[in-house]
């Protein structure tokens, strides 16, 4: 069902994981979607594949920390299809230590992708977005609201990205902007499982669980991806912050 023809969506992160099903689910609903992220080859097999299916995609390989990026990939997009009427905020990056073992490089690398990136970026984009009575979309996390030790960094990140959802969300709605961010729990995503088979015995241990059974259980990025559709497509008033809470296994 081609419910968002001719729409035109701009999603970060959109290599792998939540923001690459999000863009396959745009194009599956007759949305123009532009990915971008750093991976050039992935971004170009997943437009391959959206091409393959009937879809357009324009991959963009760009790194959203850098302002000269992110103001190419909004142009690009303009210049491409002449209008934006979503913007996925979906790109980040995950650590889990002591805040005494991480390094000021590290959490401005955190700091960088997961917070000044969104903010910057929808500056960017937002003429564009107020002009067609778009839709921003972020992807936040349900630890911004429920934190685990050691994630001070990363929780401080999502915390703000709530925060700038719900600002945004009363600063510009009357103008007819839309405005979300997903809060889900733990999601079966290549970062995720990179960190958690890093330290296997330790999370297994702490699970209870086998790894391989504990993926079964917790949310995928096609659930995330869902969710972040159904707002899309049908803006809901609910609810009334913006913040969209997806449970998972453990929460």
């Amino acid at each position: 069902m081609a419910s968002l023809k001719g729409k035109v969506a701009l999603v970060t992160g959109a290599s792998d994981g939540i923001g690459k099903e999000i863009s396959l689910a745009l194009a599956g609903k007759g949305a123009n979607v532009v990915l971008v992220a750093r991976r050039k080859e992935l971004l170009e097999q997943i437009a391959a594949d959206i091409k393959g299916r009937g879809g357009n995609a324009l991959p963009f390989a760009a790194d959203i920390t850098l302002q000269a990026d992110r103001q190419r990939a909004v142009d690009a997009t303009v210049k491409a299809y002449g209008r934006i009427d979503y913007l996925v905020n979906n790109a980040g990056i995950f650590d889990e230590k002591p805040l005494e073992k991480v390094s000021a490089e590290e959490i401005d690398r955190m700091l960088d992708l997961n917070l000044r990136a969104p903010l910057q970026l929808t500056r960017l984009a937002l003429s564009y977005l107020l002009k067609s009575k778009g839709v921003v979309l972020n992807v936040s996390s349900l630890s911004s609201i429920n934190a685990y030790a050691n994630e001070e960094v990363y929780v401080t990140t999502k915390a703000g990205i709530n925060g700038f959802t719900q600002s945004l969300r009363n600063s510009y709605g009357k103008q007819g902007l839309a405005v979300y961010a997903l809060l889900p729990g733990s999601v079966d995503t290549p970062l995720i499982r990179k960190y958690l088979e890093a330290h296997r015995v330790e999370n297994e241990k702490w699970l209870k669980m086998p790894l391989e059974e504990y993926y079964t259980k917790i949310l995928t990025p096609a659930d995330v991806a869902a969710k972040g559709i159904e707002m899309l497509e049908k803006r809901p008033a609910e609810p009334k912050n913006g913040l969209v809470i997806m449970k998972s296994y453990e929460f």
